[in-house]
């Protein structure tokens, strides 16, 4: 007998003998412990297979763990030992890792090291949480459905199994129908996945509110031992709902009845190091498998969702309706270009609305979406402006600290007082982040209790989670910050929704910018007016009239639609077709061009490129290689190229055609995207 042994590294399964006296225990999904390389490693049984060969012919790669020629026959070893009474990995479960490696055109095994926690191959145990969710939580209340409501529960709640696309604006109760879709559900088991950010005390109490220790958690706040713990609750059967981030997707459920993914147009589904995969496609994908229904939940789904639930692959279900029939906040344009400034960033306008809003005990959310000080410093001699030595971007200059940050690689410096380049004094900030418009508004309104939430606030321990408190018990007058103040929020008392600087969103070449400003701008808007008094947002901007603006401020996603839907057609972009972005990095600038060269040259050689996409299910438009838009992270220099199809396998088959034509090509590393959400 041999198996199939999957480890958590790049690498597909590894073959293995199994000794006599283990015949009758090992099953797929336990954990095993077997020789590697020099040592010994432990791993998950794929399969088992009846064979009478001691040996195999393996095509290995570099992380093999025999070193040995490629197609070389090797002698197989044996296992040495199996960890578990009984499979630790529910069948479904290894089904789906399989299908991500893949799908992503990755392996088994990184999937695998996604989808399982370390600790798990560690002999780790689990630990009590550090984060502890044991403060009293108010019994939930019995709501009463709107007939909005009560219609698209029933369409869920009748079906066995599909997939919907639930609709709502913000303020709706989306929230609510999830909750009732997972107590209908009898035994069965459900997965919540959020935004990282969105899962705030919020959400936490109202599923435990319902389901009490029912629930588990999953997100970066977790140490290794929380995770295990969260883990093997989940695999024992003690939970009956897993709600969490992108990891949750792998949640050990072996009676798993329905999947949630709330804000599923959320770009922090996709995973954009390592196995680069999307959690919301990922669900999507399991829940086929597994035969069970998924909802997609969002106030401004994204154009590829909208469009599947158009052709009617997605059940559609509308929420048009605030709870309470409380009205939509108006939306205000503020075009900067024409109105007074109290400073360079705040017209009149939108600091007079802010004095009257806080005089009234409300509270206010301000947005822009870039944080740090300034995103550059210049030399107003000579032009010069510091660049990240390892990125291809400018630095941004963080006050707190006092030092310039690369948002790409971490690396920082300190800044001279003198010019690098011309040795002048004339160094000035250029821009806003959210650090500059926080202390001008101190400055502008000192008497204000003002908290700013962004990545730099955030990233201690509870930090997140003391603000939204905060927040709840109207200890802050306004919070400020990037987009993370526009998600998963319900503040009753916040009437005032602002955006800063608009057009940071609008301008980068990548064609879902529009989209996403449009997504951005809608959910900031729906954090307004949630209580008894009606919301009033005010978006400052120097391009009024940029077509998005239209969509926003009424609310006018069909619209919006429409006109995006368009321009995706004509440029065959998703949803029309699906991409993969082939990413060349190179340590040697002038070496990469010359390696591009021949690279370039040998894929026109073997695929001739079409004038167009063909209309037929197997043409596949090769865009490049060309210099990637930011063409320097980490050191190394990048090039891309994207392959555009209509048909997702014959478009994975011609990328794995391409990679392994260049196979043999020195000093290079090669990424693949399968769909990407960025080309930059």
């Amino acid at each position: 007998m041999q198996a199939n042994i999957l480890f958590p590294i790049n690498a597909e399964a590894f073959t293995y003998l199994v000794p006599e006296e283990l015949k009758g225990k090992i099953k797929p999904g336990m954990r095993v412990l077997a020789p590697f390389k020099r040592g010994k490693k432990v791993g998950i049984v794929q399969s088992t297979v009846v064979s009478s060969q001691k040996s195999v012919v393996r095509n290995q790669n570099k992380d093999d763990a025999a070193s040995c020629n490629t197609h070389k026959e090797i002698t197989l070893k044996s296992i040495e030992a199996i960890l578990d009474d009984e499979p630790l990995i529910p069948e479904n479960l290894l089904k789906l890792i399989q299908w991500v490696g893949q799908y992503y055109m990755s392996t088994s095994g990184l999937a695998l090291k996604n989808a399982v926690p370390s600790g798990i191959f560690e002999g780790k145990k689990g630990s009590r949480g550090r984060i502890t969710y044991d403060h009293e939580v108010t019994p939930a209340k019995k709501i009463n459905l709107t007939a909005e409501q009560q219609k698209a529960l029933s369409e869920i709640t009748s079906s066995g199994s599909g997939a919907f696309l639930l609709h709502g604006v913000t303020g709706s109760g989306k929230t609510e129908i999830y909750i009732r879709a997972i107590e209908e559900l009898g035994d069965k088991e459900a997965i919540v996945l959020v935004p990282e950010i969105a899962l705030t005390t919020q959400i936490v109490d109202r599923f435990r509110a319902r389901f009490h220790d029912k629930v588990v958690f999953f997100h970066s706040g977790l140490s290794p031992g929380e995770r295990i713990t969260s883990w093997m609750k989940i695999r024992k059967g003690e939970a009956k709902v897993a709600l969490g981030v992108r990891s949750a997707v792998f949640a050990p459920f072996r009676n798993l009845g329905l999947i949630i993914i709330d804000e599923e147009h959320e770009a922090s589904y996709k995973q954009f190091e390592g196995l680069k995969y999307s959690a919301r496609d990922v669900a999507l994908a399991r829940a086929k498998i597994e035969g069970i229904k998924i909802i997609l939940g969002s106030a401004t789904p994204s154009i590829e969702s909208f469009y599947h639930a158009k052709k009617g692959k997605l059940g559609y279900l509308e929420l048009t309706q605030r709870i309470e029939q409380r009205p939509m906040p108006r939306i205000e344009i503020i075009d900067m270009t024409k109105e007074e400034k109290e400073s360079l960033s705040y017209s009149k306008k939108l600091l007079d609305v802010l004095k009257v809003n806080i005089s009234q005990g409300h509270q206010s959310l301000i947005m822009l979406n870039r944080r740090g000080y300034s995103p550059f410093l210049m030399c107003t001699d000579c032009g010069y402006t510091y660049k990240c030595p390892a990125c291809s971007i400018t630095l941004t200059y963080h006050k707190d600290t006092k030092t310039l940050n690369c948002h790409y690689c971490n690396s920082y410096l300190k800044p001279q007082d003198i010019c690098p380049e011309c040795k002048g004094i004339k160094i000035k900030y250029i821009g806003l982040g959210t650090q500059r418009i926080e202390e001008e508004l101190h400055e502008l309104l000192p008497e204000l209790n003002l908290k700013r939430m962004d990545r730099d606030t955030t990233t201690k321990k509870l930090s997140h989670y003391r603000i939204v408190k905060d927040m709840e018990d109207k200890k802050i007058d306004v919070l400020l910050g990037t987009q993370m103040v526009a998600k998963g929020h319900d503040f009753p008392n916040v009437t005032v929704a602002a955006v800063v600087f608009a057009d940071v969103a609008l301008n980068l070449p990548d064609f879902r910018s529009s989209e996403r400003t449009f997504q951005l701008f809608t959910q900031l808007a729906g954090r307004a007016g949630r209580g008894d008094v009606p919301g009033e947002v005010y978006i400052q901007t120097y391009e009024p009239d940029h077509y998005v603006f239209d969509h926003v401020r009424n609310y006018d996603h069909a619209g919006f639609y429409e006109k995006e839907i368009e321009l995706r057609r004509e440029l065959s972009y998703p949803p029309y077709s699906k991409l993969i972005r082939i990413v060349f990095n190179f340590r040697n600038k002038e070496e990469g061009v010359k390696i591009m060269k021949g690279i370039s040259g040998k894929i026109k050689r073997i695929f001739p490129p079409p004038t167009s996409l063909p209309k037929g299910g197997e043409g596949v438009e090769i865009l490049g290689p060309s210099p990637a838009s930011i063409e320097k992270i980490r050191y190394y220099w990048r090039w891309h190229l994207v392959l555009k199809g209509k048909d997702s396998r014959s478009l994975r088959r011609k990328a794995a055609e391409i990679i392994e034509t260049l196979k043999d090509v020195k000093n290079v590393r090669i990424d693949v995207d399968v769909d990407p959400i960025n080309l930059l």
